[in-house]
């Protein structure tokens, strides 16, 4: 799925949609998507590839898939606990940089501050392998 597919579904769950389907699948995928949906279950159709999505699969997993590289380190250097400084340092780059890409980050994950970015990034297991500063990288290497 490519990542302009990816955010199509995150945009979709995130606005509660239990069902999404492109205009390039047949007419059966359409009708088995509805069957999906009256089941209470939710799928996502995009071309050829079918997503069904259990009761309890979690949107923050598709928000994930919306994040670029960039974002995920973010994400989990924010959950470590890093400030703007300490981050724009580490990535050599401005502050305000920082502060940019802070602002996409929390709009794609649909949180309101940092904290609550933060404790996403825990509940959904970004902390252990991602968002891994450049020192801990080259310490690991």
């Amino acid at each position: 799925m490519t990542q302009a597919q990816r955010s199509l579904v995150a945009a979709a769950i995130a606005s509660g949609a239990d069902g999404l389907v492109t205009r390039d699948v047949s007419w059966r995928q359409v009708v088995d998507a509805i069957h999906v949906v009256v089941t209470g279950r939710q799928v996502m159709v995009i071309g050829n590839q079918s997503l069904g999505l259990g009761r309890d699969f979690s949107a923050g997993r598709l928000r994930l898939g919306a994040l670029s590289g960039r974002e995920r380190d973010l994400l989990g250097l924010l959950a470590r606990g890093w400030s703007t400084r300490r981050i724009a340092q580490d990535w050599q780059v401005a502050e305000g940089t920082v502060r940019s890409h802070m602002r996409n980050l929390l709009v794609k994950l649909d949180v309101h501050c940092k904290l609550a970015a933060a404790a996403f990034a825990w509940e959904h297991g970004i902390v252990a392998g991602d968002g891994m500063a450049h020192e801990e990288r080259q310490s690991l290497q």
